[in-house]
C-alpha cells in the first residue's frame, strides 16, 4: 500500500495492528516512508486460510478509508 507521508503510513499500521490484536492473528509488515506491506498466511496451515483472506478484505476497507490503493 501507498501513502501520502510517514504519519499516514504509520496511521495504517497502526489500524492494522489494532485489526490483528482483534483478531487474535497478526501479518508480516514491512514499513517504509509512505509505503506498507501487509502479508496475512497462516503458518501452522502453511499457507492461507480463510481467516487471512478476511483480514486481508479489512486491511484493504482501512487502506481505501486511508486514501491508499493496493499494489
Amino acid at each position: 500500500f501507498r501513502f501520502a507521508d510517514w504519519r499516514a503510513t504509520i496511521a495504517f499500521v497502526d489500524a492494522v495492528a489494532e485489526l490483528a490484536e482483534r483478531a487474535d492473528h497478526h501479518p508480516d509488515l514491512a514499513v517504509g516512508w509512505g509505503r506498507c506491506e501487509v502479508a496475512w498466511s497462516t503458518h501452522d496451515a502453511g499457507g492461507i486460510s480463510g481467516n487471512d483472506v478476511a483480514c486481508a478484505a479489512r486491511t484493504d476497507d482501512l487502506a481505501a478509508s486511508a486514501g491508499s490503493e493496493p499494489e
